[in-house]
């Protein structure tokens, strides 16, 4: 297999990416909240409401993993309010490498990473995933992207926006009912 070419098809395709090294198919409304992630606007938060079981965290997660393995120096934080949902995030980011480690042809390479105090993921590449759920573990980081979950179970969701969308490029708010 030739691996520039490889890498360029995954870089340049989420789908091909998802297809092949995840083995998932989206369903449509998956499909265009993926689609969103690539038309944000700078500066001004994105919100996405769906129901509960419907992927948002999984999709978010995907779309993370390949921003960070093929767009090195990614900087992306996920925040939630409550700590446990931050761990199921970060489990949930975990599971999506492990496939992809798991699928990915053995002579080529895959950015590796490692889970540091389990609030960031730190890749070879230099890209980072942070989880969160206080503000103060987001200050002073220009993110490139900020996914807030359940930000709707946070007491003070003004003031966690207010401190850190100014810094980040694009910002998501996934909002389920």
């Amino acid at each position: 297999m030739n691996n520039i070419r490889e890498y360029i098809l995954c870089r340049d395709d989420i789908f091909y990416f998802m297809e092949k090294y995840l083995k998932i198919e989206l369903r449509e409304f998956q499909v265009d909240v993926l689609s969103k992630y690539w038309h944000l606007e700078t500066g001004k938060p994105e919100d996405i409401l769906g129901c509960r079981g419907c992927g948002l965290t999984t999709v978010s997660c995907i779309y993370a993993l390949w921003r960070a393995l093929f767009y090195p120096g990614s900087n992306i934080a996920f925040y939630a309010p409550r700590s446990w949902i931050t761990r199921n995030i970060r489990d949930t980011f975990c599971y999506w490498y492990q496939l992809v480690q798991k699928n990915w042809d053995e002579t080529q390479k895959l950015h590796v990473f490692e889970l540091t105090r389990e609030r960031y993921i730190k890749f070879d590449n230099k890209s980072y995933i942070h989880f969160t759920h206080t503000t103060e573990q987001m200050r002073g980081n220009p993110f490139d992207f900020i996914f807030y979950d359940s930000l709707y179970l946070s007491d003070d969701r003004a003031d966690v926006l207010d401190l850190t969308v100014p810094g980040t490029k694009k910002s998501v708010i996934l909002t389920t009912y």
